[in-house]
């Protein structure tokens, strides 16, 4: 079974106290009730679509940490999660904004998703399903970004 790519809301306040905890991080995640969008295993074609773009904020991984993993951390099946602060929300929601489905992709080919060893990105469909996410991961920001969230990132 592969990765997929989560993202929860959460309000700033309830952030601080996961800070330097990783095992509060995952409770937090289990028992978590904000808003959640899962990218399945698209999140690695989204990350390399943005990446290409030099998209200004890393919204599949995140871009501040809760805590380094400790070598006993086995829980996570990749790097643990990290998150967005909202105006990092509210940047990666402006530069969403006006990109459309058909820039996002704009000068792709599967040959170099194939290329790039993206995982199960290799069939021709890969293009148009990455392009067929992209209102829904800006919908998502723009909620978020409306509301003050921040967004905790990870792949389960």
């Amino acid at each position: 079974m592969g990765l997929f790519g989560e993202w929860m809301r959460a309000a700033p306040a309830d952030l601080k106290p996961l800070r330097g905890d990783l095992t509060a991080v995952r409770k937090f995640i289990a028992d978590g009730e904000g808003p959640r969008c899962g990218l399945e295993g698209d999140w690695a074609g989204i990350d390399f679509l943005l990446r290409r773009r030099d998209f200004p904020v890393d919204i599949v991984f995140g871009e501040e940490p809760f805590a380094a993993p400790s070598a006993e951390d086995k829980e996570w099946d990749s790097d643990p999660p990290a998150y967005l602060t909202p105006a990092q929300v509210r940047t990666a929601a402006a530069a969403l904004r006006d990109l459309t489905a058909e820039e996002f992709v704009h000068g792709v080919t599967a040959a170099e998703l194939r290329r790039a060893g993206l995982y199960h990105l290799y069939t021709p469909a890969a293009l148009p399903t990455l392009a067929a996410r992209l209102p829904a991961v800006r919908d998502y920001f723009t909620r978020a970004a409306a509301c003050g969230d921040a967004i905790i990132c990870w792949l389960s």
